[in-house]
């Protein structure tokens, strides 16, 4: 009976360790912006990242994301994150954005492929300033009140994640603090024991 148990709970341990290593890729820490880098994207006139360790949804900080567009228009700035290659494929994923101002058109984040090409871009339109918004999706699906666009990247090999934020109207500056960005996993069954 005694073997039985040890080896019950020795394979609850391990499932859960394999478990949690399996999306070792799938989940970017907001708590530094070590690994991260600020991008510039179309008609951004300047983009850049800080720490914040004041205002946070988890952990010890959050990543804030501040740009301004050109007058010309609308602009795009992201920040982008390289990880070890994981499956996104039917998994769901979740990250918390907290818009500082009313002047963004969305917010999305894309995955990117070993190879550099798109996988998937997934956009939500509408969030509340001030306060900490659950921005949650699903691989291969479009959310209700978002966009969503496939690429032509393997899911399978995703190594480069972004998190991208566009401006209304041009010759504006916009913030944002990003934080808690994961895979959220289903836990692993806990196997039976004998009494």
């Amino acid at each position: 009976m005694r073997r039985i148990r040890v080896f019950g709970v020795l394979a609850c341990w391990l499932g859960g360790a394999l478990a949690a290593n399996a999306g070792e890729g799938s989940r970017v820490s907001m708590d530094t912006v070590e690994g991260l880098t600020a991008v510039k994207g179309y008609r951004a006139e300047q983009a850049q990242i800080a720490l914040d360790t004041e205002d946070k949804k988890e952990g010890t900080g959050s990543v804030r994301l501040s740009f301004r567009a050109s007058a010309a228009g609308y602009g795009i700035a992201q920040m982008e994150t390289t990880v070890p290659s994981f499956d996104m494929t039917g998994r769901k994923f979740e990250v918390y954005v907290k818009p500082l101002d009313n002047r963004h058109g969305y917010w999305g984040v894309e995955f990117y492929d070993a190879a550099g090409s798109l996988v998937e871009t997934h956009r939500v339109f509408a969030l509340k300033k001030g306060q900490w918004n659950p921005f949650a999706f699903t691989q291969g699906q479009k959310l209700q009140y978002g966009w969503y666009k496939r690429g032509t990247g393997n899911p399978t090999q995703v190594t480069k994640i972004v998190f991208r934020a566009q401006t209304k109207k041009g010759g504006v500056e916009a913030a944002m603090l990003w934080d808690g960005f994961r895979s959220i996993e289903q836990p692993v069954a806990a196997l039976p024991t004998a009494p």
